[in-house]
């Protein structure tokens, strides 16, 4: 069963596009957009925080094993999980508190305290889980090199005024997306490599510090280690930096630089691909030649210094 299996009557087709930073992610849950959602009207709040909570999770009586004799569902794929701590960790600071609470009380009359994952795939009976393998060509630091210098070469091309401004647009964007991929790539790299770093990313990151596995299942689960490892890399959105960064510390040994520098290029990122290079207030997206080029050099810079944290070369 996934996540779309549990949806009914979907409020969030009434929300604006704006609504949505993952509007072209079609395979995944919803995720609110969060510069819209802090100044959204309340009543779209609530159907947002709602919305991204019940994409998430369900009434562990869908999908949840139950014992009575061993004290009620066993949460073998994880949780249970509560409406207050996941929006409140989610979504504290972003929208009121009271509403966070208004949501929350309504969720729990429906269900409960105690909610499943919706799991994001077929059965494990169905199914093997193919996950992509460390890349055969070069290193994360010399691919990440190769993938800027395209992006450079594109800004060399002449033509239409019009394409020119499209394809730095496009660069820009490229080279956001060179950054995410070196550090999944980086990730990757160092999970296969090094038992240590599964390890503490089993016991020091809270999405698999606190799943509660049975005791007959511990040794399939214990085989298992790094493809879950390697499935929650897959599935990260690698500029959320409040995931990325204890990733990279508690998980790989790592402490990231600075992201400061990528927030005012990310927001821009986001105007091209979500609003088609308009901003929230709809003017277009200013950015030229050497805007792109400044921002290759960050990106060069920050991947070179995490590159060269790690405790052994590529």
């Amino acid at each position: 069963m996934g996540w779309n299996d549990h949806l009914e009557d979907n409020e969030l087709t009434n929300l604006p596009p704006e609504a949505h930073a993952n509007h072209f992610d079609v395979d995944g849950p919803f995720e609110p957009d969060g510069d819209w959602l802090t100044s959204a009207p309340r009543e779209e709040q609530i159907i947002a925080i709602r919305g991204w909570f019940t994409e998430r999770y369900c009434d562990p009586a869908n999908e949840t094993p139950y014992n009575g004799q061993e004290g009620g569902y066993q949460f073998i794929h994880g949780g249970p999980f509560s409406p207050e701590e996941e929006l409140g960790n989610c979504f504290g600071g972003v929208v009121p508190d009271d509403l966070i609470r208004e949501v929350v009380e309504e969720l729990e009359a429906e269900v409960g305290e105690d909610w499943a994952p919706i799991r994001f795939g077929p059965d494990d009976d169905d199914w093997t889980w193919d996950l992509p393998d460390v890349p055969d060509s070069g290193t994360p630091i010399a691919r990440l090199q190769e993938r800027l210098q395209q992006g450079k070469s594109v800004l060399t091309l002449r033509g239409d005024p019009a394409a020119q401004e499209l394809a730095i647009q496009l660069v820009y964007v490229q080279t956001i997306g060179a950054l995410e991929a070196f550090l999944y790539e980086t990730a990757l790299y160092w999970i296969e490599k090094d038992d240590e770093r599964i390890k503490n990313c089993i016991t020091r990151l809270p999405v698999f510090a606190d799943q509660r596995i049975p005791l007959k299942e511990i040794f399939t689960q214990y085989e298992g280690l790094r493809t879950k490892v390697k499935e929650y890399l897959y599935h990260l959105v690698w500029h959320r930096w409040k995931d990325v960064s204890p990733l990279y510390e508690k998980g790989l040994g790592v402490k990231i630089p600075s992201t400061k520098d990528f927030q005012d290029a990310l927001q821009k990122r986001h105007d091209i691909v979500h609003r088609s290079g308009t901003c929230q207030d709809g003017k277009r997206v200013s950015i030229d030649h050497g805007e792109v080029l400044l921002l290759s050099a960050k990106v060069a810079d920050f991947c070179g210094k995490v590159a060269d944290s790690f405790d052994q070369g590529f």
